[in-house]
């Protein structure tokens, strides 16, 4: 069971890092669907019908991509007002 959530962890990882690349390159759109395919994955996998270490697993991935989608927004609010 450990080696599947690191595997999965490895795999929201890698889609955090793409997102932020994304992000960094102008491409807003797409790094934000890959924010909310993290956040899919971790609400797949929290709940009482879950493991409570995949519960708590599936939460983290709702919070780190949380705070990815409102690192967009912050970015999208200061290239606004530089402008």
């Amino acid at each position: 069971m450990v080696a599947t959530f690191e595997s999965l962890r490895n795999l929201v990882r890698e889609t955090e890092r793409r997102a932020r690349e994304s992000a960094a390159a102008g491409h807003r759109a797409e790094a934000e669907a890959l924010y909310r395919a993290m956040k899919v994955v971790g609400s797949a996998n929290t709940g009482p019908e879950v493991t409570s270490l995949a519960d708590v697993v599936g939460k983290s991935f709702v919070k780190w991509a949380d705070a990815g989608l409102a690192a967009l927004a912050e970015r999208e609010r200061d290239s606004s007002t530089e402008r």
